[in-house]
């Protein structure tokens, strides 16, 4: 018992006064390295990071940076206006044949089918040569522009063109008509065309001519010839011209002949 009192003594008087007890390295690194993986921290080259919180922070700014994107989406497309142009309408309807210079009527129709208003439509109607409208004949193709507004979303509208249409017989006089428009909350204009065909069936002019049977050499005959309009249209521009046989000679006519002797 003495002995033992004796080594605890001199253990005791052999430690300097303040002095630290020095704690050996590898107990500090373990002390370390459990509470970095109490906290999540990792050490790398002497620094220290923070890994599993930087891991979380990255997937959230992820997360809030895609949906930040999906709604700026969102409002963009939401706030153009979707246009389909197949959902725009024009039709024609008219006769399919008729009589040269008989009065016919054509109704262009046009709707909106899509979820937008149309504006600034215009419609150009062609037509043919030899027609006759608004007190005006024309001998070539001509259009006529008619300035028609707008037109809502699931409206119909429609107008009539009216007129007179010449032509030899079995004659296609082609209708034409093309409609320009601009959908509400774009800049880009459109155009939808469409065409029609009419026939000329019958020309309500006759002509009849009458001579007689036999004729004495040196002698003068008569000649009658009649015209007629078989229809309520007016021709204008018309001519008569004869062509003479053999060893005939022109001696006067009632009218006169407007030029030569045989127009």
């Amino acid at each position: 018992m003495a002995n033992d009192l004796e080594k605890l003594e001199k253990k005791v008087l052999s430690r300097k006064w303040g002095e630290k007890r020095t704690i050996p390295e590898y107990e500090v690194y373990k002390e370390k390295e459990t509470a970095a993986k109490k906290l999540g921290w990792q050490y790398g080259d002497g620094r220290r990071t923070i890994a599993r919180r930087l891991a979380s922070s990255k997937m959230l700014w992820l997360f809030v940076l895609s949906l930040f994107s999906a709604a700026a989406l969102y409002f963009y497309y939401s706030s153009v206006p979707v246009f389909n142009q197949k959902s725009v309408k024009l039709y024609i309807a008219g006769p399919s044949s008729v009589s040269a210079g008989e009065a016919v009527s054509y109704k262009i129709s046009y709707r909106n089918d899509s979820n937008v208003a149309l504006n600034d439509l215009n419609i150009s109607f062609e037509w043919p040569a030899g027609s006759v409208f608004e007190g005006n004949e024309y001998f070539k193709p001509v259009k006529i522009d008619k300035k028609v507004g707008f037109l809502m979303p699931n409206q119909e509208k429609s107008l009539i063109l009216e007129g007179r249409i010449y032509g030899e017989k079995d004659s296609e006089k082609h209708i034409k008509v093309d409609m320009s428009y601009t959908p509400a909350g774009l800049n880009k204009p459109y155009t939808l065309s469409q065409e029609f065909i009419t026939k000329i069936e019958t020309v309500p002019i006759f002509l009849n001519v009458s001579l007689p049977k036999q004729v004495v050499a040196d002698k003068d005959s008569d000649i009658s010839i009649e015209y007629v309009n078989d229809s309520d249209a007016s021709f204008s521009n018309m001519e008569i011209r004869a062509q003479y046989a053999s060893g005939f000679e022109f001696v006067s006519s009632d009218p006169n002949p407007a030029k030569s002797n045989n127009v």
